[in-house]
């Protein structure tokens, strides 16, 4: 009978315990509206529905590749997109998005462009608007006023007419490949030669070749840009806003592979 009373007296103990625990994150709850203990939902927390970005490089009037459309083939893909209800978005849209759950118009979508290709601002630009749609340029800034690229006039313009001009490094290296003493050549110069030329804020980065490390990330926050985007490798769950995946399209590609693309891609 003693050792019944002792049993007893253990398990209603166990359960005042219980509810205390209980009791105390619900009151967590309460006051601040997350369950900050739990890994598996602060985890949940971090990760949202993919939105759709598309990477394009350069355009020609006639002939497709890999990664050179003809102007007949994006503008067939940008009324495309515009005909399936897909609303254009720009980078502050999708980093509200992310971080603060701002409401973005349906079906988003948002169009990007590497490298600073002169037919970037001649065939794709013109392109956009007459569909409505405006796109963020990553420009590498050492092709800048050379033959064939953009000069810092295009670039103001573009920014003018509403674009948005962003960084994609000096001279393309793969920042798995960058020494310690390269980064402010490298992240915080194209940065500050961009502000001059477009005379806002310069707020968003790309990674040449896809790949991002968690040195880069580093260094992207020591220099104040907002958000990264990669192409489609693996995201970080810590630093999602600096992991965005891009989808880069290929000009043989028809209409139906774009958008079976994208709806594959992006989850």
């Amino acid at each position: 009978m003693k050792n019944f009373l002792v049993f007893l007296l253990c398990v209603l103990l166990l359960s005042k315990c219980e509810k205390t625990t209980t009791q105390a994150a619900l009151q967590s709850i309460s006051a601040v509206g997350i369950i900050s203990e739990s890994p598996i939902i602060a985890k949940q927390t971090q990760l949202k529905k993919e939105i759709p970005v598309l990477c394009y490089h350069n355009f020609t009037e006639n002939k497709n590749t890999d990664i050179t459309l003809s102007r007949h083939t994006f503008e067939e893909q940008i009324k495309s997109l515009l005909d399936s209800g897909y609303h254009c978005i720009l980078p502050d849209q999708l980093y509200q998005y992310l971080t603060t759950s701002t409401v973005l118009p349906p079906k988003p979508i948002m169009i990007s462009f590497d490298d600073s290709r002169l037919t970037q601002y001649t065939i794709a630009a013109p392109l956009l608007e007459k569909y409505g749609f405006k796109g963020v340029f990553f420009i590498m800034t050492v092709c800048v006023n050379k033959p064939n690229y953009m000069s810092s006039t295009m670039l103001n313009d573009l920014a003018t007419r509403g674009h948005i001009i962003a960084a994609h490094t000096y001279d393309h290296p793969n920042v798995e490949d960058i020494k310690s003493s390269q980064w402010p050549m490298e992240i915080k110069e194209p940065k500050i030669f961009l502000e001059n030329v477009i005379h806002n804020c310069v707020n968003y980065f790309a990674y040449p070749y896809g790949p991002w490390t968690i040195e880069s990330i580093a260094q992207l926050k020591k220099y104040n840009y907002k958000a990264a985007f990669q192409l489609d490798g693996k995201q970080s769950i810590k630093d999602s806003v600096f992991t965005i995946r891009r989808l880069m399209v290929q000009g043989h590609w028809s209409i139906a592979t774009l958008h079976e693309k994208i709806a594959k891609t992006f989850h």
